[in-house]
């Protein structure tokens, strides 16, 4: 077993998971959303703007599962018992309707009226209003008058609605979405391909839900502390091998490299490999070798596929870590954007990239051209 402070940290897992989250420290999640649009990882984390917190089904799902195999180990009963920690039932069907689209707009407009004390300060006609303005954008119910809309409300959204209110802070999925992620679940514990992943067997540890906080010092000298929660860690004390795991969900579990480049869970794997060397330095546990990540998927199609497992090798950290290109695209590595985040914390830039600054905003055309394409030239 682990000797020192890691029973503090076991223990840790059993807490709330808004423990985790409370911790005010840069997390993948952030160094994502800068990659993509700094300005919006400025107004959220800096000037504490709220982001709307809207899930697809394929995330909900991904929720689901997690819970179910991290949280509560598969352990159906425990499922059962813990369900409505983080969601609620309804009980009838979802569809795609834009009476949903609706619905969950209605409860967006409510809650950005709602004082701190869960008062809400407009009445539902004014509410209702706006709601219905927001999806005529949308393009949804074309030329019907707000009366009109709020018939179907009534008839095909209302009960949808009230649960949504009723359960504000908690994820609502009917009873499809629920008996699928059940379904995605049981497939990844059952399954020869990954069943041992889940198994704690006693001769190596397992660890679901792992939380290390941990300080990245920048190239400055600067200091960032950061936090990251994997899913799995497993310990091989004999071999001295740590095994990082991470549990995703998604459509077509066959085509994951796609979504391994489009949701850059290349940064993932490299920001959590950081985290657990570091973990492991402050726990006597330097001399152990750390494997690059590995991506257990589970399939949620219709087709019902066996979950499969990704494995990274060592080039794939290396690239993650440092930056790569596909097809010409660039894709900037963690300890750039972590350098970059750090930079414009000092220098207070966040709508222009350091490279941009320090090129005074004058940039070298640089397209990837295909050489072996022939030039097409005007006769």
């Amino acid at each position: 077993m682990i000797k020192g402070t890691v029973i503090k940290v076991r223990d840790e897992i059993n807490r709330p998971e808004t423990n985790y989250r409370a911790i005010d420290a840069l997390n993948c999640s952030m160094i994502k959303l800068f990659d993509a649009e700094p300005i919006k990882f400025y107004e959220q984390f800096k000037l504490g703007k709220k982001k709307k917190d809207s899930k697809g089904t394929a995330l909900i799902i991904g929720d689901i599962v997690d819970f179910y195999i991290l949280d509560c180990k598969g352990h159906e009963q425990e499922f059962e018992d813990r369900f409505d920690e983080k969601f609620a039932l309804f009980q009838e069907t979802k569809g795609t309707g834009q009476v949903f689209i609706l619905c969950d707009t209605l409860l967006e407009v409510t809650l950005e009226n709602t004082n701190e004390n869960g008062e809400i300060m407009k009445e539902f006609d004014d509410l209702f209003k706006e709601a219905a303005r927001r999806v005529k954008i949308l393009g949804k119910y074309s030329g019907k008058t707000d009366d009109k809309i709020l018939e179907d409300f009534k008839k095909s959204g209302q009960v949808y609605y009230q649960t949504l209110i009723d359960n504000v802070g908690k994820v609502v999925v009917d009873v499809s979405l629920l008996d699928k992620a059940r379904l995605v679940a049981q497939l990844l514990m059952k399954d020869p391909f990954t069943k041992d992943v889940f198994s704690d067997d006693g001769e190596i540890e397992y660890f679901p839900k792992f939380p290390i906080e941990w300080i990245y010092t920048c190239k400055n000298g600067s200091k960032i502390v950061c936090k990251s929660e994997l899913d799995l860690l497993k310990i091989d004390h004999d071999k001295k091998i740590i095994y990082p795991k991470d549990l995703k969900t998604t459509y077509d579990n066959e085509n994951f490299e796609m979504n391994y480049l489009k949701h850059r869970y290349d940064l993932q794997a490299a920001f959590y490999h950081l985290a657990v060397r570091y973990w492991a330095s402050q726990e006597g546990l330097k001399g152990y070798i750390i494997e690059p990540m590995e991506f257990i998927v589970g399939d949620t199609s219709a087709s019902n596929r066996r979950p499969i497992r990704y494995q990274l090798m060592e080039e794939d950290l290396f690239k993650a870590t440092h930056g790569f290109s596909v097809y010409g695209k660039q894709y900037k590595g963690i300890i750039t954007l972590i350098e970059e985040i750090n930079w414009a914390e000092i220098t207070n830039n966040w709508n222009a990239s350091k490279e941009v600054i320090d090129s005074n905003g004058k940039m070298i055309l640089n397209i990837k051209y295909d050489d072996n394409k022939p030039i097409e030239t005007s006769s």
